[in-house]
C-alpha cells in the first residue's frame, strides 16, 4: 500500500491526480482525491473531489501521494475508459485510473487521455453517441419483436368471448345487444354465455340490468 509523503507545495506536480492530506500544520484525518493548479505566482490551488478546494503557499509543507487509489483517498473519481478505442483497436484507457479534478464548483473530473483522443478525433465522440443510440434502438426493437413472436395469437373463441364479455359487462347478459352479437356469431345467448364463462373461468350473472 502506498504512503503519504511530506513535500513543499511548489514541488507538487500540477494537473496530476493526487491524494491530498492537507498541510503539516493542518493535516486531514483522511486524504482526499484532488489536483494541484498554479493559480497565481504566490498561490497554489488544490481542487478537491468533494468540491472543497483549498489554497496553499509554495513553501508550505503539504502531505500528498500520487497514488490516490493506493492510499484509499476519499471521494475517488475514477476513469474506466468507457470502452473507447483508438484507430488501431487498442483502448484509450487500458486500465482504471484516477481522473484529474477540475477547479469548478462541482469539481468536474476529467480524463486527459480521453480529452486528447477527442481532440485528435473530433468526430469520435459524436460517432460513439450515434452508435450508442442505435444500439439502444436495436435493443428496443429486438425486445418488441421477441414479445410479438412469443405472445400467443388468441383463438377465434377467445376473441369472440372478449367481445361478448364487454357487451355483457356493459348491458347485462339478457340485453338484446348481447343476443344480437350472439346471433352474429351463430350462437344462442346460452351458448354465448357458456363461451365467456369457459374462456374467462367465470360465472355470468344473468340478472337483468335495470336502467
Amino acid at each position: 500500500m502506498s504512503k503519504m509523503k511530506t513535500v513543499k507545495a511548489k514541488s507538487v506536480h500540477l494537473r496530476t491526480p493526487i491524494a491530498w492530506g492537507g498541510t503539516v500544520e493542518a493535516p486531514l484525518t483522511k486524504p482526499i482525491h484532488g489536483t494541484a493548479y498554479k493559480r497565481t505566482e504566490g498561490v497554489i490551488q488544490i481542487a478537491l473531489a468533494n468540491g472543497e478546494h483549498t489554497e496553499v503557499r509554495p513553501n508550505d509543507e503539504v502531505r500528498i501521494s500520487y497514488d490516490p487509489v493506493g492510499v484509499r483517498a476519499a471521494h475517488l473519481r475514477l476513469c474506466h475508459g468507457g470502452g473507447r478505442l483508438k484507430e488501431d483497436g487498442t483502448p484509450v484507457c487500458p486500465e482504471v485510473h484516477p481522473r484529474r479534478i477540475g477547479t469548478d464548483k462541482i469539481a468536474t473530473a476529467y480524463c486527459d487521455a480521453l480529452l486528447g483522443h477527442y481532440a485528435k478525433n473530433p468526430t469520435t465522440k459524436a460517432q460513439q453517441m450515434v452508435k450508442r443510440e442505435q444500439a439502444r434502438v436495436d435493443q428496443i426493437n429486438e425486445r418488441v419483436g421477441r414479445l410479438m413472436t412469443e405472445r400467443p395469437t388468441p383463438s377465434k373463441d377467445r376473441m369472440r368471448a372478449s367481445v361478448l364479455k364487454a357487451r355483457i359487462s356493459l348491458h347485462g347478459a339478457e340485453h338484446r345487444f348481447v343476443a344480437n352479437m350472439a346471433r352474429d356469431y351463430g350462437m344462442t345467448v346460452d351458448e354465448a354465455i357458456a363461451l365467456v364463462e369457459r374462456e374467462y373461468d367465470m360465472v355470468i350473472d344473468r340478472t337483468p340490468v335495470v336502467a
